[in-house]
């Protein structure tokens, strides 16, 4: 009877009624087997029947109290059984809804993670695979347009930084070789016309102070071209054979702003109203002679593309190892359309430049390690940047 009690027990541990029923049948079922053991099994082996019929009677109210109380919990049972039934049902149609949502969201799954993997991975790989193509083609203006903070948009940002110094390059290249073939044409012509226009000019000046005013201002005329061409042609020399440049040196770039200022003042007899300023310090490491020139070309310039109430200002800095020296005017500005050729050989947007100016200053300011740079002033006007290595410290 107790081993047939424990699985009531068991399922009607959380049961209060069931527990109380259990601890009314657990006691009476041992005394019931007490009844059996000590009464009615002696009184049959004694063939004492009517002690055993006696015995047996008075376990009848036991049995009763047990079997009713069993009654109960077999049905608390089935009930029990009953509402797990329910409840397993429950979970079933539960899970068959839930496989069946799955079952439907499973291609909207797949559709969504093909387009994250088409934007994440297959989109910057074509955008990557179109760049390099278009720079393998030639097109060096290509750049790929992957604006993500991931691996793709850092190796795009390096193509696209590589593809920029390629043009660079490829544009100083061009560049030198333009600079090549007029040295070349200029080493041939150079000698030819320099030996004629020094004859031409020594003639000219024995007879500038003839009578004839006509005949002195037609030679004065002719003298003023004459000098133009010999501008020209050693302009050419410079480009084609440029001399050897003087041990570097530390220069003070204020100083020597300062200096070619004064003599553009007296030079070019400016207005009044004209400001021809230099600002800021800084010591540049370079030929002084070269620049000079560099420095005379580019202030030169800016004077004369000024307003003519307005004026030129140099604001004279630095920074990694480099001094600048920027050259603003308040004129109208380079057109925009002329930018790419400004520092081309012969090309000028002066009536009577010869359009080797920033040509030969550029040449210049690259032999000794730097350069010259183009930009648009904040309102007007046209900034020339000249970059130089900055001295070392202590060298003066």
């Amino acid at each position: 009877p107790r081993s047939t009690l424990f699985p009531y027990t068991t399922l009607f541990r959380s049961d209060a009624d069931g527990i109380a029923w259990l601890d009314e049948v657990r006691p009476a079922a041992a005394r019931l087997d007490q009844v059996f053991r000590e009464e009615i099994e002696p009184a049959m082996a004694r063939s004492d029947h009517p002690s055993a019929l006696t015995a047996h009677e008075r376990s009848y109210a036991l049995v009763s109290l047990i079997e009713a109380r069993l009654d109960r919990l077999s049905i608390r049972l089935e009930q029990a059984i009953s509402r797990s039934r329910r409840e397993l049902m429950d979970l079933q149609r539960t899970a068959f809804r839930g496989t069946a949502a799955l079952l439907l969201a499973t291609p909207l799954l797949v559709a969504a993670a093909v387009a994250y993997l088409s934007r994440s991975i297959a989109r910057p790989l074509a955008q990557l695979s179109a760049g390099a193509a278009a720079i393998a083609a030639g097109d060096l203006d290509a750049r790929v347009d992957v604006a993500r903070l991931d691996e793709f948009g850092r190796l795009a940002a390096d193509l696209n930084a590589m593809t920029a110094a390629l043009k660079r390059h490829q544009d100083r290249l061009v560049e030198s070789e333009k600079l090549a073939g007029i040295g070349r044409l200029a080493a041939g012509l150079a000698h030819e016309l320099n030996n004629p226009l020094q004859v031409m000019l020594g003639y000219l000046t024995l007879n500038r102070d003839l009578r004839d005013p006509r005949l002195a201002e037609q030679l004065a005329a002719v003298e003023e071209e004459a000098r133009r061409c010999k501008g020209v042609v050693d302009g050419l020399l410079e480009l084609s054979r440029p001399a050897p440049a003087a041990a570097p040196a530390a220069v003070d770039l204020r100083a020597l702003c300062e200096e070619v200022a004064q003599c553009l003042r007296a030079s070019m007899k400016l207005a009044p109203a004209r400001r021809l300023s230099v600002g800021g310090a800084g010591v540049a490491l370079a030929d002084r002679a070269r620049l000079r020139q560099v420095v005379f070309n580019l202030m030169k310039n800016a004077a004369e593309a000024a307003a003519p109430d307005g004026g030129v200002e140099v604001d004279i800095g630095g920074a990694d190892g480099s001094v600048e020296g920027a050259v603003r005017d308040d004129g109208p500005g380079i057109r925009p359309e002329a930018k790419a050729h400004l520092f081309e050989p012969f090309f000028t947007t002066k009536p009577s430049g010869t359009g080797l100016g920033l040509a030969v200053s550029r040449a210049m300011a690259r032999a000794q390690g730097g350069d010259i740079e183009l930009g648009n002033g904040e309102s007007r006007g046209a900034v020339f940047t000249l970059r130089l290595p900055r001295a070392p410290a202590g060298r003066t």
